[in-house]
């Protein structure tokens, strides 16, 4: 018995270990966020409730990314648009991006990779969901664009990541 409750431990330590090294993780989100300049990080500080009430701004789109599911826990969840990084969520986190319109495409990966593009229009906002389910080794995820009814609600049930990095614009 007790030789198999060892077992079990170095087990979940050496799976534990290997959900840190996959990309998507915290791993990935300190490697993003040393990539962003300070510039952008300064307008990332928002309080929860001021980053979840911006106005629409004109010339500018809002771009929220909403993770909602308590699937994968301990699992970070980085999101890019065109390859920048905007940070990264856990359970009922949000992160959110002020960026210039035009065609951009988001992604985030864990498992797998996922992208969705979108055509983003100045003075409106935009709600993105990382749709989170369990992989075979870690969870995988899906970006889908969310109605303003559904994205609101959503954003009004998380709260905003620590690891949200582009808040301030290009």
């Amino acid at each position: 018995m007790k030789s198999a409750l060892s077992c079990a431990v170095k087990t979940s330590v050496l799976i534990l270990g290997f959900l840190t090294a996959m990309p998507g993780n915290n791993l990935k989100a300190q490697e993003t966020k040393a990539s962003v300049s300070d510039s952008t990080k300064t307008a990332a500080t928002l309080s929860d409730d001021d980053a979840k009430n911006l106005s629409p701004i004109e010339g500018k789109a809002i771009v929220y990314i909403v993770r909602t599911s308590p699937i994968g826990t301990l699992i970070r969840i980085g999101a890019e648009c065109d390859g920048k990084g905007l940070g990264s969520t856990k359970p009922k986190q949000y992160i959110y991006a002020i960026l210039e319109p035009g065609k951009r495409t988001f992604t985030s990966h864990t498992e797998n990779k996922t992208s969705l593009d979108l055509t983003l229009e100045g003075g409106k906002i935009y709600y993105i969901l990382q749709k989170v389910k369990m992989g075979i080794v870690t969870a995988r995820i899906k970006l889908e664009l969310m109605n303003e009814s559904d994205g609101r609600k959503a954003l009004m049930g998380c709260k905003l990541s620590s690891d949200n990095l582009h808040g301030g614009g290009e």
